[in-house]
C-alpha cells in the first residue's frame, strides 16, 4: 500500500477498528482466558523475517523479541507469559522461521489452536493465522511492537504502549512522508515511541513499559487543526466512557456484593 504524499488527516488515521478503543485490558483478555497478572507482547512485522543482511536496523521478529526480553530481565519486570505474532504469507518467510524452533521457555502454536492448547502455566508464541484478529491481539497486550502504519493506532486506541521501527529497511514500500505524518500522530497520543534501529531499544524501553495506560490518549481525539476528531469519533468516544463508567460499577458490586 502507498500512501497519498499529500499531508494525511487525521479524520484518515483513525484506528481501523475504533470499537476497541478505551476498553481496558482485562475485559479483553477475558475471552482469551488470559490472567489479569500475565504479561502479553505483541508483534506485528510486514517482514517477520526481517533483513539478514542489516538485522540491527531491520531485525526479525525473533531477534526483537530476545532484546525485548533481556531488556525486561535487566529491568527485573516479569518476561513475556505470551508473544503474539504475525503470522506471515505471501512473500514473507512465516512467524515459525522469524523465531526458530529453539526459543528456549515458549511452545509455538497457531491462534487458530488456541482453544485446544492454551494454558495459563505455561508460555507461548502464537502466530496469528485467523483474518480479522490483529486489533485484538495488539490490543490485549501490555506492549507491542509494530514496524507499518497501517496498525500503528491500533495498540494506542486500548492504551497499550507501542513501539514501532521507522526506517527504511522496515517500512519498504510505504510512503515516508505519509508514514512520518502517521508517527507523528502516534507519538502525540503520549504512548508511542519510534525506534530507528535495535540499538534504539534500550533507551525507550522503561519508558514504554512504565506508561500507564490511562495516559495514553485515544489517537481519534488528537486535535487535528480546530477539530478534535469527528462527530462520528466523539460519539464513539462517548459510548466507550459509558461502557467504562459501567464496567467500573459492576467491578465495583463484585467487590462489595449487596448485603456483605
Amino acid at each position: 500500500m502507498h500512501f497519498e504524499k499529500a499531508p494525511v488527516r487525521m479524520q484518515l488515521i483513525k484506528p481501523a477498528n475504533p470499537g476497541l478503543a478505551g476498553l481496558p485490558h482485562k475485559s479483553l483478555r477475558e475471552p482469551f482466558g488470559i490472567p489479569a497478572h500475565h504479561n502479553v507482547l505483541s508483534f506485528y512485522f510486514k517482514y517477520p523475517e526481517g533483513n539478514t543482511a542489516n538485522y540491527k536496523e531491520a531485525p526479525s521478529m525473533g531477534v526483537m523479541a530476545k532484546a525485548l526480553i533481556n531488556q525486561y530481565s535487566k529491568a527485573g519486570k516479569r518476561a513475556p507469559d505470551i508473544i503474539f505474532a504475525t503470522f506471515g504469507g505471501r512473500e514473507s518467510v512465516s512467524a515459525t522461521q522469524a523465531f526458530g524452533e529453539n526459543f528456549q521457555g515458549y511452545e509455538f502454536i497457531k491462534l487458530s489452536e488456541w482453544s485446544q492448547k492454551y494454558h495459563p502455566s505455561r508460555k507461548f508464541i502464537v502466530a496469528n493465522d485467523l483474518k480479522g484478529r490483529m486489533p485484538h491481539i495488539l490490543n490485549v497486550s501490555d506492549l507491542s511492537v509494530v514496524s507499518g502504519p497501517i496498525n500503528i493506532m491500533e495498540p494506542l486506541s486500548a492504551g497499550t504502549p507501542l513501539l514501532f521501527f521507522n526506517n527504511p529497511s522496515v517500512i519498504t514500500d510505504y510512503d515516508p512522508k505519509a508514514f512520518n505524518t502517521f508517527a507523528d500522530h502516534a507519538i502525540k497520543t503520549g504512548g508511542a515511541w519510534q525506534l530507528r534501529s535495535l540499538e534504539d531499544l534500550q533507551s525507550v524501553f522503561a519508558q514504554a513499559v512504565s506508561k500507564p495506560s490511562s495516559e495514553i490518549i485515544p489517537p481519534f481525539l488528537l486535535p487535528s487543526g480546530n477539530m478534535l476528531g469527528t462527530p462520528v469519533d466523539q460519539l464513539i468516544q462517548e459510548i466507550i466512557s459509558n461502557i467504562q463508567k459501567s464496567m467500573q460499577i459492576i467491578e465495583d458490586v463484585r467487590a462489595n456484593p449487596p448485603g456483605r
